[in-house]
């Protein structure tokens, strides 16, 4: 979906071709990717083993490259810079590098055990410093020579869900608990803040969406969490900035389940942070140089916005399209017989036939 960032109408629809069905549809995760590169739009879906691209002049959409060795798209870290992608490990040991121009893939290991980097991670002078949440290791890959170096940080104890850098330190909020390690690599040092607002509550292991820098301060996005939070580096401290915007006061105010989220998405475009709430169906707006919240605008529906977001998703799941997440319960079998309808002009090039897919599954369920 293309939508007007200041009208919040949607201007266009842009469908992927044979968009891949079964096993790579379920289960998402957060870690699909869309990647700006100037002229065209890429677009990476978690379990697929195909990039697509997007050309902003022509409107076309089509296949760009395909992972080397049958590998699948699974990492939650992407870096482009210089005419490069770069998918960080995740449950890997290698990373993969693609060549925009020259269309050339080349596989790197860089350690020898399987790893995880988060999507937060931090870009400092060719080296990408990067966390695995089961731990407290900070990963920094040089880009140029190619080794890795592995920093042990605070506590052994300690999982980091991220790493960005402000004010001379890096930034770590914990995943399992409320605190927030700071970093100065340099000197050795390290400071926790733990002084969280009173009235925080989060889902553990999944607080946080995302984390922006802004002039001076670190925000921190809820994903299943109440509060937009603000980290000050030079006081240590970290505050409510939004006292009166706890989402959560009306639905409930005591608790946060797995039930519920805040954010599904976010972005920064202009030094203006784009959040869509789910609770309210509303995109909120945050100037990151103000720190003003709002407009709270409704996106516009239209019917054939409706009858596109029908092909794959039920009634019940439409109000989840704006984020990066889907899984199984979107799917029935109405909006599969309706995809196959649309797309059997696909089915027929590709020569993918649903129905046996269908039957194959079903006899053995029978």
């Amino acid at each position: 979906m293309g939508m007007d960032m200041h009208s919040f109408q949607i201007r266009k629809h842009i469908r992927i071709p044979c968009m891949p069905w079964g096993n790579s549809f379920f289960h998402r995760k957060l870690n699909d990717k869309i990647v700006d590169i100037g002229n065209r739009m890429l677009i990476l879906l978690n379990g697929s083993k195909t990039i697509y691209a997007y050309n902003f002049s022509s409107g076309e959409i089509d296949v760009l490259t395909c992972l080397p060795n049958g590998k699948t798209f699974r990492n939650n870290s992407i870096l482009y810079q210089n005419r490069t992608l770069y998918l960080l490990p995740y449950q890997s040991n290698y990373l993969l590098k693609y060549d925009i121009d020259n269309d050339d893939w080349e596989e790197i290991q860089i350690t020898d055990h399987n790893i995880c980097f988060e999507k937060c991670f931090e870009i400092d002078n060719d080296i990408i410093l990067a966390v695995d949440s089961n731990s407290n290791r900070v990963y920094q890959y040089n880009i140029c020579k190619n080794i890795i170096e592995i920093s042990l940080v605070g506590d052994k104890n300690n999982h980091y869900w991220g790493i960005t850098k402000a004010q001379g330190y890096y930034v770590m909020p914990h995943s399992d608990k409320c605190a927030v390690t700071l970093w100065k690599k340099e000197a050795g040092e390290t400071y926790e803040i733990a002084d969280f607002p009173d009235s925080f509550r989060s889902v553990k292991g999944y607080a946080y969406l995302n984390m922006y820098k802004t002039e001076n301060d670190v925000l921190l996005i809820p994903y299943y969490a109440n509060i937009i939070l603000k980290i000050d580096v030079r006081s240590k401290s970290i505050s409510n900035i939004f006292p009166q915007n706890c989402f959560w006061l009306n639905d409930c105010p005591n608790r946060i389940d797995d039930e519920k989220m805040a954010y599904y998405s976010s972005t920064m475009y202009n030094k203006r942070l784009y959040l869509y709430s789910v609770t309210r169906q509303n995109w909120h707006v945050l100037d990151t140089i103000t720190m003003d919240m709002g407009p709270f605008n409704q996106c516009k529906m239209e019917e054939e916005d409706n009858e596109c977001i029908g092909m794959l998703f039920d009634d019940n799941s439409k109000q989840f399209f704006l984020g990066y997440e889907s899984s199984f319960t979107c799917c029935n079998l109405k909006n599969l017989i309706l995809s196959i309808r649309k797309s059997i002009e696909s089915c027929r090039k590709t020569e993918s036939y649903y129905g046996a897919d269908i039957w194959n599954y079903l006899k053995d369920k029978i």
